[in-house]
């Protein structure tokens, strides 16, 4: 069996501290959803785009780690119950910021320019969202799909992997 160096990630007693800054972000970009939504700000939008970043680091490395620690041993209890609270945690968190890109479907095109010009290294990522609006469903419809991912075919592929 083969045991990989995960410290590179983050160390296993670190979790707990990453899912604790993982919730507080979350919760942090209630904040800017209120603020978006009631005055127009491009500045406040930028902040609340590196607030979502910032969870979604969190949530990389954080799931990095139990899938690769998961990958030692499939039938590791302890890593698998890991696995789907981290999973579990990271989908609730990344609940929290699907108002931004629905955001940026509903905006004007003059406003959409004036958060483009303010963006800096967030424009091609804009660009992109913008792009694919007419595909984005309404928030709660992209939060079921993002939870159902968490029950629905990763679900499967576990029990084929696990027999």
């Amino acid at each position: 069996m083969d045991i990989w160096d995960l410290n590179d990630i983050h160390r296993q007693e670190d979790s707990e501290y990453l899912l604790s800054k993982l919730g507080e972000k979350a919760e942090e970009i209630g904040f800017y959803r209120e603020k978006i939504s009631s005055k127009f700000d491009p500045a406040t939008f930028i902040k609340a785009l590196e607030k979502t970043q910032e969870i979604g680091i969190l949530s990389s490395r954080l799931s990095a780690r139990a899938q690769m620690k998961l990958c030692e041993c499939m039938t590791d209890s302890k890593a698998n119950s890991e696995n789907d609270i981290i999973s579990m945690k990271c989908a609730k968190a990344q609940n929290e910021t699907l108002f931004i890109p629905l955001w940026i479907k509903t905006i004007s095109e003059k406003d959409f320019n004036r958060v483009i010009a303010e963006s800096g290294r967030y424009s091609y990522y804009l660009h992109r969202l913008r792009a694919v609006k007419d595909h984005m469903l309404c928030e709660n419809e992209e939060r079921i799909i993002n939870l159902k991912d968490l029950t629905g075919s990763e679900a499967i592929i576990r029990v084929y992997e696990k027999g």
